[in-house]
C-alpha cells in the first residue's frame, strides 16, 4: 500500500506524518485548524473515583466488595471568553504502559490539554498498578466492563453506579457517548483485541502508543479493522515501536505520527508534540 506525507508546516517542529489513501479524501474535505479554533479554551477540572469491576478476580480478604479500578476524569468547564459549557463529541479513554499509572498522562499536562480544546478524558490506572486493586487481569473482561459502565446508553444508564460515582466526585457523565481509545506499550494486551474481538459499538478509533501483542494478528485481520488508528511511536524505539507500527499499518484507516527524538514513551519526550497532532488527527475524523 501506498503511504501519503503530510508535513505540517506552521509547526515550530515539522512533523513525521504519514496518510494513506482514504485520510487523504477525507483530508481534502476537512480543515483540521479551523476545526481546532471552533472554541474558545476553556477551564479545565480534574476529578477521581473507584469504581467495582466485577469480572476482575476477587480478593479473599474483601468478599464483600469487588477489586476496584482508580479513574480520573478531566473535562472542560467553562469557555474562557464566553459563559457557556464546551464538549466535543467524542471521549478520550487512555490506558498507560507498564512503569506508569493515569498519573503519567495528568501530570505530562496532556488530559488538561485536550480539555482545553474541548475534549473529556478519563485515564485509568490498569489493575496491578497505581491506585487500583492490585489485582492480576489475565484477559480483557475488566477493560470492557469500565468502557460499558462509563458510555452505557439505556434507561437505566442515568442512575449506574459509574454515573452516580462521576457526579458525586463533581465530574461529567458520559452516558452514551462514543470514545477514542489510547493505549501504550503494555496496555496493548487489553486494547489490542478490540479492534478484532465483538469490538465495543462505542469505540469510534484508536491511538497507539507503541503497544504490545500487535504480532498476533495477521495482516489479513488487520484490514477487516473498520475504525481509524492513530499510530504513534518514537522516532528512536526501533524496538516496538517499529514491530507495532509494521503491523497497525495493515489497517485500512491509518495514520502515523513519529515523534522526532521520542523514545518508548514518546509521549513522555514531547508531551506538547503528542497532544497537538492527536488533536488534529481528532479534528480530521469527529468533529
Amino acid at each position: 500500500q501506498r503511504l501519503m506525507h503530510r508535513n505540517f508546516a506552521a509547526d515550530a517542529d515539522v512533523s513525521s506524518l504519514h496518510k494513506n489513501k482514504l485520510n487523504k479524501a477525507l483530508h481534502g474535505r476537512l480543515s483540521p485548524l479551523k476545526s481546532l479554533n471552533k472554541f474558545p479554551r476553556a477551564s479545565t477540572k480534574e476529578i477521581s473515583f473507584e469504581l467495582e469491576v466485577r469480572s476482575l478476580p476477587q480478593n479473599v480478604h474483601r468478599k464483600k466488595h469487588a477489586p476496584t479500578v482508580f479513574i480520573r476524569q478531566v473535562f472542560p468547564e467553562i469557555a474562557a471568553e464566553a459563559n457557556n459549557s464546551i464538549d466535543r463529541d467524542v471521549l478520550l479513554i487512555f490506558l498507560h504502559g507498564a512503569a506508569y499509572s493515569s498519573a503519567t498522562w495528568s501530570e505530562l499536562g496532556i488530559l488538561s490539554e485536550l480539555a482545553q480544546q474541548g475534549y473529556t478524558s478519563y485515564a485509568l490506572d490498569v489493575p496491578g498498578y497505581g491506585q487500583s486493586a492490585q489485582s492480576s487481569a489475565t484477559n480483557n473482561k475488566w477493560l470492557r466492563e469500565v468502557l460499558t459502565a462509563l458510555t452505557r446508553d439505556d434507561a437505566r444508564a442515568a442512575k449506574s453506579t459509574a454515573a452516580q460515582l462521576v457526579e458525586k466526585a463533581g465530574g461529567r457523565r458520559t452516558n452514551g457517548k462514543q470514545f477514542v481509545l489510547v493505549t501504550a506499550s503494555m496496555s496493548g494486551q487489553y486494547a489490542i483485541p478490540l479492534l478484532f474481538e465483538s469490538p465495543p459499538p462505542q469505540m469510534v478509533g484508536m491511538i497507539t502508543v507503541a503497544p504490545v501483542q500487535t504480532g498476533k494478528y495477521s495482516k489479513k485481520q488487520y484490514k477487516t479493522v473498520k475504525i481509524p488508528v492513530c499510530i504513534v511511536y518514537g522516532e528512536n524505539d526501533a524496538k516496538l515501536g517499529m514491530e507495532s507500527k509494521n503491523n497497525l499499518v495493515n489497517v485500512p484507516n491509518h495514520e502515523v505520527i513519529v515523534i522526532p527524538n521520542g523514545e518508548h514513551a514518546a509521549y513522555k519526550t514531547n508531551p506538547k508534540y503528542f497532544h497537538r497532532h492527536i488533536v488534529k488527527w481528532l479534528a480530521e475524523f469527529f468533529d
